[in-house]
């Protein structure tokens, strides 16, 4: 871990308080590169690759910074960049928004609870996107109703319910909320329809390996074979490359990366 000791990034001191807190961050950690960004509205963002803080990041209270560094990392393992761009590909009138919306309330859910961090004002929850669609119950813990869900899924019922949630209230977030997928930062990100799919793939294989040193927080997101994703979108790309028809915009369901 000594190269992320050398994290100087705005980032670095809560990353490493990070891994105090979860030890098992620190092996996902070494595949991703810490950059700075300038642009005063930013707060935090992931292609995939960087990890990347604006000046807005540092406005927030120490134990809120650790959640937003476990929130992109978890962004990054989970391989929501790259399923974005594969679900954009895929999906007729794709909204990456709604997408990366539907990502940060899996992520959120999953933290909840979580020692040493404290989820910042105005992050998405599940409860309000599955409340008004009626797929949430007062006594429901989003622990446990996190491992029901994929982001495809999620993503999925948003898009056809869109007029029963009410995403204007995440407008205002600046940056909290649907916008921290980002594009590629950098000549180190592959480009390519295969790059997607080696990605989903790369990373289901080491959250596969890492699962039992990662303090149980992936216990609550992978419930199943990290690896069942990536099988459907590389069995997808083949059938799309024989011509044969196949259902790109069938939700993943609970059964694979959330």
């Amino acid at each position: 871990m000594n190269r992320l000791n050398s994290v100087a990034t705005r980032m670095g001191p809560d990353l490493r308080d990070a891994i105090e807190a979860m030890p098992g961050l620190g092996g996902v950690a070494l595949w991703v590169k810490f950059l700075d960004s300038d642009n005063p509205e930013l707060i935090a963002c992931t292609d995939g690759v960087h990890v990347e803080a604006g000046p807005r990041y540092e406005k927030y209270g120490d134990a809120e910074r650790r959640f937003i560094v476990l929130h992109e990392l978890l962004h990054v393992a989970l391989a929501h960049p790259a399923r974005e761009r594969e679900m954009e590909r895929r999906t007729e009138d794709f909204d990456a928004r709604l997408y990366n919306i539907a990502c940060d309330a899996i992520i959120n859910a999953a933290l909840d609870g979580a020692r040493g961090v404290h989820t910042p004002d105005g992050a998405v929850t599940l409860g309000e996107l599955l409340a008004p669609l009626g797929y949430w119950k007062k006594e429901d813990h989003p622990a446990e109703i996190v491992r029901q869900w994929s982001s495809e899924a999620l993503y999925h019922l948003l898009a056809k319910n869109r007029e029963r949630v009410d995403l204007r209230a995440f407008d205002s977030n600046a940056g909290i909320t649907g916008k921290d997928l980002a594009p590629a930062m950098g000549a180190s990100h592959p480009a390519g329809d295969n790059s997607n799919e080696d990605e989903i793939r790369a990373w289901s294989s080491r959250l596969k390996m890492a699962r039992g040193s990662l303090a149980g927080i992936f216990n609550r997101l992978v419930r199943i074979e990290p690896i069942a994703y990536s099988f459907r979108i590389l069995i997808s790309a083949a059938v799309a490359r024989t011509g044969a028809p196949a259902d790109d915009t069938t939700p993943l369901g609970p059964q694979g990366m959330v």
